[in-house]
């Protein structure tokens, strides 16, 4: 694997504007030993597998532009193939240099926005990863300003249309390992296999652990005790009432923008805080254009009140010890979109490239060859 990985990263040095650049592969593996006081002695073995490409380069002006690509299975054997991440790499080099020739954003946006791919999973996890949880309030009357959501239960908070549901126990989607299925929390609870946390837009139950609260007395199985109290769905799914084909989606999102007398509207694939990659359709022709130095206002439960549709296929992704399965694409509107205004940019590099800059490599080696030579 390690001459693979060196293969891989070899093809970012063929790009000579590229001046920070990797691939690695990260193997985690564990087991847990829980013993309690009920006479339980429960071994939990655990771990996953990642693969992370990255690459980023900068301008004379000191603008940023990079990408990343990432995937985390529960074993080396679902990896792609060599010639499968050889692609996504590729796709990787093209992307950073389409963000450094894109035209910038101009202006501001609020309207209807496609996400696509891991930008659906980023709005989820996002909006519901760590929120609904069943919090004890402080007794020493300390308010951390976070939302106390078990005095909601029974509110609206999103669309009618979505549903939210942990299902920790699951243990494959369409033919592929979750990385956040377990049998037993960490506090040694079993879970049951499904839990409707919001059931069309309305929310229904939180997750908690053995730490009573006043409308959650007992444990419901998703204690993650790792780096404090915390709680996890292990799988987190979000289903839709509203779905459009896939390959509809494009037209759906022109046709909302028609309606609201908008030029252009947008899709994004991926809108982390410093690589967004946001396109720009123009309603009337069609094409599509990538813009850089712009960002996603951000998002909340509140956001997902404007959802209107997604797409009839759903996909999994893994993340370290976390799941999330949800629509391959969704529209949501209202959504603002605004330029990216960076105060202070660090300055550009000065000096080249050492692997790839000829001259240098050649100094290198005559140095070496007089050294061997005395």
């Amino acid at each position: 694997m390690g001459k693979k990985l060196r293969n891989l990263s070899a093809l970012f040095n063929t790009h000579s504007k590229i001046t920070t650049s990797y691939c690695r592969l990260i193997v985690y593996s564990y087991e847990d030993y829980i013993v309690s006081s009920e006479g339980a002695v429960i071994r939990k073995p655990g771990g996953y597998i990642t693969f992370n490409a990255f690459g980023a380069t900068s301008d004379e002006e000191g603008n940023n532009y990079n990408s990343n690509y990432s995937i985390t299975v529960k074993s080396i054997d679902e990896l792609p193939s060599f010639e499968t991440l050889q692609n996504h790499v590729k796709e990787l080099i093209e992307k950073i240099k389409m963000k450094e020739q894109a035209k910038p954003f101009e202006g501001s946006y609020m309207g209807p926005v496609l996400f696509v791919g891991n930008a659906v999973t980023d709005v989820v996890h996002q909006c519901f990863a760590t929120t609904l949880q069943a919090k004890r309030k402080s007794i020493l009357g300390y308010n951390s300003g976070e939302t106390n959501y078990e005095e909601k239960l029974g509110q609206k908070l999103v669309s009618a249309d979505l549903t939210i549901t942990a299902t920790p126990t699951l243990k494959t989607f369409n033919g592929k390992k979750t990385t956040g299925y377990y049998k037993i929390d960490d506090e040694g609870v079993m879970p049951e296999d499904s839990l409707v946390l919001i059931g069309d837009g309305i929310l229904k139950a939180l997750l908690n652990g053995r730490t009573p609260t006043k409308k959650f007395p007992k444990s419901q199985g998703f204690a993650q005790s790792f780096m404090g109290r915390n709680y996890s769905a292990g799988v987190l799914q979000l289903s839709a009432a509203k779905t459009t084909a896939i390959d509809s989606m494009k037209s759906r999102l022109l046709q909302l923008a028609k309606e609201e007398g908008l030029p252009t509207a947008y899709i994004v694939k991926d809108f982390s805080f410093n690589a967004p990659e946001i396109y720009k359709i123009d309603v009337a022709t069609g094409n599509i254009e990538m813009v850089n130095e712009c960002k996603i206002t951000p998002l909340n439960l509140k956001s997902l009140r404007r959802f209107v549709t997604a797409s009839d296929k759903m996909r999994l992704e893994n993340m370290a010890d976390f799941s999330i399965i949800a629509p391959e694409s969704i529209i949501i509107n209202e959504i603002e979109i605004e330029k990216n205004e960076t105060t202070t940019k660090p300055k550009p590099i000065i000096v080249s490239n050492p692997l790839l800059d000829k001259s240098v490599a050649g100094n290198k080696q005559k140095s070496s060859k007089k050294k061997k030579g005395r």
